[in-house]
């Protein structure tokens, strides 16, 4: 969620962070600070606002998105490996369909 969230920084507020996950202020500062005492984020103050501390990623957290994302791909590719092409293709039409009927409904 960090890296997409705000990826050409890899850093942002805790708020934008809670709001993004829908989940508590509280429950996002909890796991903001494992993950750091994980060393996969760290926290900084915002320079333009000091009110704001920054979470950024750190180098192992960027790894570990990095596995996780490579991982997840080979799944997904895993999971399509018994359909054709001509199949694939109409799967990535019919979900397609379905996350844009939900974003019509404002589901997603």
């Amino acid at each position: 969620m960090l890296a997409q969230h705000s990826s050409s920084q890899r850093q942002s507020g805790r708020t934008a962070l809670y709001e993004a996950a829908m989940i508590s202020s509280g429950g996002i500062t909890i796991r903001i600070d494992r993950l750091e005492n994980a060393g996969l984020v760290g926290r900084r103050p915002n320079p333009a606002d000091k009110r704001v501390t920054l979470v950024a990623l750190m180098a192992d957290g960027l790894a570990l998105i990095d596995r996780t994302v490579a991982a997840h791909i080979a799944n997904q590719q895993r999971l399509v490996s018994g359909l054709d092409a001509q199949e694939r293709a109409q799967l990535a039409a019919l979900l397609g369909k379905l996350i844009r009927s939900q974003q019509n409904a404002g589901g997603v």
